[in-house]
């Protein structure tokens, strides 16, 4: 599904780690490592390590750049991204509804997660045994929405999930809608962290209750947030050996800075003003004398002279 990026590299020396010595001795590994780019360096194994690389680069020591079109997450490699609230948190207190749409690859992994460091509030996306859950807590007990039915590994599925108080709705593509309820008598949530996406940077330091185990290995397409699009390029601020999948959209199949969105296994291109056709190529000669609009269109008006009263 994805481009491969081998990021883990062997180093043979004449020894090997025996308990207790081996954390010392996995410290030694990254002596040898070259990452670069902002990359650092962790012991995977006794004899190995791999690089962590900030968004944009990859490669076994983050020597290749590139633009981040449509992320791919890999379990073997710690992969995650963090965006973020696009508010401020008391403007989710009461009310929040995600829209994803994603591949897994894995049965198990965090899909999205964040957290209030203050307080027990969380809430948390994942994988779990191949179904979807949901959980949250408003601080005096936990909520959790399991889907009904586990998901196709390998295929794309589209979720919502929606909070209002304490009650939770749970939906997976067709699959029947799944309703729930937090615990206890509270009825918001704060949460002053980051948004993390396909995984997390210290899994010892996840909420109790929060489902998260492992990263999530597969893509994540599309972020909607209380009707907010989260931009995958503008978007994610920082994060570690997020990929692209291999999708058309990475190819940037639109021209004359046409804009490519992803629709599950194809796109559409989003395209500048002067321009139509599936890939933007074809320019518009005549004068635009009454705009047509077609769903996903609009018109900026800028002009000093028309925006006078």
């Amino acid at each position: 599904m994805g481009e491969t990026g081998l990021l883990e590299a062997a180093v043979n020396f004449p020894w090997r780690c025996r308990l207790p010595e081996e954390r010392e001795c996995s410290s030694g590994i990254c002596d040898e490592a070259s990452c670069i780019n902002g990359g650092t360096c962790t012991a995977s194994k006794a004899d190995s390590y791999i690089c962590l690389c900030p968004l944009g680069f990859r490669g076994r020591h983050c020597e290749d750049a590139f633009t981040l079109t449509v992320p791919q997450f890999r379990e073997s490699l710690r992969s995650y991204a963090a965006t973020p609230w696009p508010l401020e948190p008391r403007h989710y207190l009461s009310f929040m509804e995600f829209e994803i749409t994603f591949w897994p690859d894995s049965d198990d992994g965090v899909l999205l997660y964040s957290y209030d460091t203050d307080s027990k509030d969380f809430l948390s996306i994942n994988m779990a045994g191949g179904h979807v859950e949901f959980r949250f807590d408003c601080g005096s007990g936990t909520g959790v929405l399991r889907s009904e039915e586990p998901l196709t590994l390998g295929h794309w599925h589209e979720l919502h999930v929606s909070r209002t108080a304490k009650n939770g709705i749970l939906q997976v593509d067709t699959q029947k809608v799944v309703e729930g309820m937090a615990e206890g008598g509270f009825t918001q949530i704060k949460c002053n962290s980051d948004i993390f996406i396909g995984g997390v940077p210290n899994y010892d330091d996840v909420k109790k209750n929060s489902g998260i185990l492992k990263p999530f290995s597969g893509s994540i397409q599309k972020i909607i947030l209380n009707d907010r699009t989260i931009h995958v390029k503008h978007d994610f601020t920082w994060g570690v050996n997020v990929e692209n999948a291999a999708h058309p959209c990475v190819g940037a199949p639109c021209a004359h800075g046409g804009s490519c969105r992803p629709r599950k296994e194809g796109y559409e291109c989003d395209c500048p003003l002067g321009f139509e056709g599936l890939h933007c190529q074809k320019a518009i000669t005549e004068a635009i004398e009454i705009p047509q609009f077609i769903g996903r269109s609009y018109l900026t008006y800028d002009h000093p002279d028309i925006l006078k009263r």
